[in-house]
C-alpha cells in the first residue's frame, strides 16, 4: 500500500488509496491511457527528403535535410537543414557524379554547420512535437523513395553520437509515395515517362526546384493529395 500511494504523492497516513489525492491520480493515469491508445493516439508524420554527397550512406553523408511535421493532417512546422558533411565523426567523400555533374563543391559544404550541432537542432525540433514517456509515440516517416533518406538518416544519428538513435524517435512505419506511384500505375490510373520525382510534378502541374531538399519534399506532399485525390476518385466511380 505504501508503494501505491508513494506513486501517487499521497501524504496521508490513514489513506488506504481511497482519498481525493489518490482517485484523482488514478483517474488522470486512466485518462492519458485512453487518449494515448492505439486508435486515438494522434497521428504524426514526418516528411524528409535529403540531399547526399552520393549513394552509399556507409562513405556519403547528408548535405541537406528538408522535412515537414504534420500532426493529424495540419502542418505545423516546416524546415532546412545544411550539413557540413567534413565534420562527420567518419569520413564522408563527395561523389564524382554529385560534384561534375549536381555542382556541389567542397568549399560549398564547408559553408554549412556541422553535423553534431545540426543533428541537436532538428532532435530538439522532433521531440517539442512527442510525449517522449510514451515510447509508442513516435513519428511516422514519409517521402519519396522514403528508405533511401531514411538509411542516411540512421546513420547521420549514429554518427553525431548524441546520446540518442533514430528509434527512439521515428517508428518502423513509413510511407513511400514512390510505391503509391507504382500501385496506380500497375492499374493504369495514369501513365507517365519515368517515376523521377520531377517528371511526376511535371505531368501533374506542381511547382518543385528539383534537389532542393525542401522544395522537393513540399512536392512530394503536394503529389501525394494528387494521387490520392486520383484514388479516391476512382473508387468512387466503380
Amino acid at each position: 500500500m505504501h508503494d501505491f500511494k508513494e506513486r501517487w504523492n499521497c501524504t496521508k497516513k490513514s489513506c488506504v488509496g481511497f482519498c481525493e489525492t489518490c482517485v484523482n491520480s488514478v483517474e488522470a493515469m486512466r485518462e492519458k491511457k485512453k487518449n494515448t491508445s492505439k486508435g486515438t493516439r494522434m497521428q504524426k508524420v514526418i516528411w524528409i527528403d535529403t540531399e547526399t554527397t552520393g549513394l552509399d550512406a556507409n562513405i556519403h553523408g547528408l548535405r541537406e535535410v528538408g522535412y515537414i511535421i504534420e500532426i493529424d493532417g495540419e502542418v505545423k512546422e516546416e524546415g532546412l537543414l545544411y550539413i557540413n558533411t567534413k565534420t562527420y565523426n567518419i569520413q564522408k567523400y563527395l561523389s564524382n557524379y554529385v560534384r561534375d555533374v549536381m555542382g556541389v563543391t567542397e568549399e560549398k559544404l564547408l559553408e554549412y554547420e556541422d553535423s553534431q550541432s545540426q543533428n541537436l537542432k532538428f532532435i530538439k525540433t522532433i521531440k517539442g512535437y512527442l510525449d517522449l514517456e510514451d515510447k509508442y509515440d513516435k513519428f511516422m516517416v514519409a517521402g519519396f523513395n522514403v528508405e533511401f533518406d531514411i538509411e542516411f538518416i540512421k546513420v547521420w544519428f549514429k554518427d553525431s553520437r548524441n546520446d540518442c538513435s533514430y528509434n527512439d524517435y521515428f517508428g518502423h512505419q513509413t510511407v513511400d509515395i514512390l510505391s503509391f506511384v507504382r500501385n496506380l500505375k500497375y492499374f493504369r490510373l495514369f501513365e507517365t515517362k519515368n517515376n523521377k520525382l520531377e517528371t511526376l510534378c511535371n505531368h501533374f502541374d506542381i511547382d518543385i526546384k528539383a534537389h532542393e531538399a525542401l522544395s522537393d519534399i513540399q512536392a512530394t506532399k503536394k503529389l501525394h493529395e494528387k494521387l490520392r485525390s486520383l484514388f479516391i476518385s476512382q473508387q468512387s466511380h466503380q
